[in-house]
């Protein structure tokens, strides 16, 4: 029976962290080679689930393909290697765990004796073997589960995936869903990008953010990045507010889908934020605290603002984070 190895992948890059999804590979005189440039024409990867949890200092993922086998029964070796950049770096995953059809799988660790090179200068150091039997014209799933720490974007933390990889199976990937859950307040998510495109297609069920794509044509660098911060994403360049700078609610109606992915305490914030930056004065201590940690180098209470004080983008922001907040009750 032929043999290939599908590959589940986590980067641990200088920059940031990127984990990846089941690719085709190859085995060749017993060793374990890098991603095929051929492509699996036979399985199709049909479903991906995708679940970030997101913590105060890392994060989670657990993930769950169905894949659908349109052709002979064949046994495959699949792989979860772990990538790294050229530069020497301790960053590692904290544990891992897998699942073949909904049954805890065994799985070797398979030290590289000399790291395989792939490009932009990252190279697969060791993999996390296990063998699966994808049966004619039957769904198999594969699940994976593992915790890494967050990346570096620039001035924001990162989480991070990569699911370029499902371009090396049949056809696309029918369906894909990203399901977020953050478990901490003091983690903003300000910007959610596939393959370096804003997504606003979010939905927020319960505490979650739930994205959903369709029949998804990945290039094999494809990837999903989380854009994390302390604070809302008005105030990362803001130092201090100041008339003659540019006040992110004065200039701009902020999108629907950004409110979507705050938390309610974190709407509570935003809502309350605008009222500080007039200088308003609050009785509540979790605001008051909120404001000391993350603005104490330009709010200065001067007592009591009204919206009447806002101009219209002010206003038109005010009643979107109200009917969010409202939202949530339901």
């Amino acid at each position: 029976m032929k043999k290939i190895i599908a590959i589940l992948v986590l980067l641990n890059a200088a920059l940031f962290t990127i984990v990846a999804n089941d690719a085709y590979t190859k085995v060749s005189g017993g060793s374990i080679l890098p991603l095929s440039k051929t492509k699996n024409e036979n399985i199709k990867m049909e479903k991906e689930e995708i679940n970030f949890t997101l913590y105060k200092d890392h994060y989670d993922i657990s993930v769950k393909f169905y894949f659908k086998n349109y052709g002979a029964t064949e046994t495959i070796d699949v792989g979860f290697p772990q990538w790294k950049t050229l530069q020497k770096t301790n960053d590692d995953f904290y544990y891992f765990k897998s699942k073949v059809n909904n049954v805890t799988s065994t799985f070797t660790v398979k030290e590289l004796e000399e790291p395989e090179k792939l490009d932009n200068g990252i190279v697969i150091t060791k993999l996390y073997v296990r063998s699966v039997t994808f049966k004619s014209n039957e769904i198999t799933t594969t699940e994976v589960e593992y915790s890494v720490p967050y990346g570096d974007l620039g001035l924001s933390d990162s989480a991070d995936y990569l699911f370029g990889t499902g371009a090396t199976w049949k056809d696309c990937i029918g369906e894909m869903i990203v399901t977020i859950k953050s478990t901490t307040d003091d983690i903003w998510i300000n910007q959610i990008l596939f393959d370096n495109r804003e997504i606003d297609n979010v939905e927020r069920v319960g505490n979650s953010v739930v994205i959903k794509q369709y029949n998804v044509y990945p290039e094999i660098q494809s990837k999903i990045i989380l854009s994390l911060d302390p604070v809302p994403d008005c105030l990362i360049s803001l130092k201090r507010i100041d008339p003659q700078r540019r006040w992110y609610f004065r200039d701009f109606v902020i999108p629907e889908y950004k409110l979507k992915c705050y938390s309610s305490t974190q709407l509570r914030y935003l809502r309350n934020l605008m009222y500080a930056a007039y200088g308003h004065s609050f009785n509540s201590a979790d605001i008051n605290r909120w404001l000391q940690n993350n603005c104490n180098d330009w709010y200065v209470p001067k007592g009591i603002v009204s919206d009447d004080q806002f101009n219209e983008q002010e206003k038109i922001n005010l009643e979107m984070i109200k009917n969010e907040e409202a939202s949530r009750e339901l």
